[in-house]
């Protein structure tokens, strides 16, 4: 009975064992595709601040077009539009294979709760000096015509 127990322990402790062998096993190889995500991020950012590099770039030579008109350089504009496909491309290439885990963002409910109750707030304030002036025109036409009444009466 007592060797029964114990053999019975003993298989309980390996499978306990092997279960937890299984599930460090599982939480590196999440932690290396979790590094490896990161990695592939990091390389997209870089790529994505190339794009803004490019529209940094794009803005500064129309400005300088714009400015001095017989300086209209188009093959300019041309060289860094050519580079941005590839640049898409790239940061395409880096975020496809997760595209599980890259989400668009979404603002909380409550910034859009806030966001709201403030233009209900102007809308509310603008809709008081509307009808501060509509009583104010009302008022000065009154007494125009008041005024008006007054002097025929007056004249009569």
């Amino acid at each position: 009975d007592d060797s029964n127990n114990n053999s019975t322990k003993k298989r309980k402790e390996q499978k306990a064992e092997e279960e937890a062998k299984a599930k460090i096993s599982e939480w590196k190889s999440k932690c290396g595709q979790r590094e490896e995500l990161w990695k592939k991020l990091e390389q997209a950012e870089v790529h994505v601040l190339e794009l803004l590099e490019y529209a940094q770039q794009t803005v500064e030579s129309l400005a300088r077009q714009t400015s001095n008109t017989d300086a209209i350089n188009p093959s300019e504009i041309q060289q860094i539009a050519a580079k941005v496909p590839t640049c898409i491309q790239a940061i395409h290439s880096k975020l496809a294979p997760a595209a599980q885990f890259v989400q668009a963002y979404t603002a909380p409910q409550r910034i859009d709760r806030l966001y709201q109750a403030r233009v209900e707030e102007g809308l509310a304030v603008q809709r008081k000096q509307v009808l501060e002036e509509l009583v104010a025109l009302e008022a000065a036409e009154s007494s125009s015509q008041q005024a008006t009444s007054e002097t025929s009466s007056d004249d009569k």
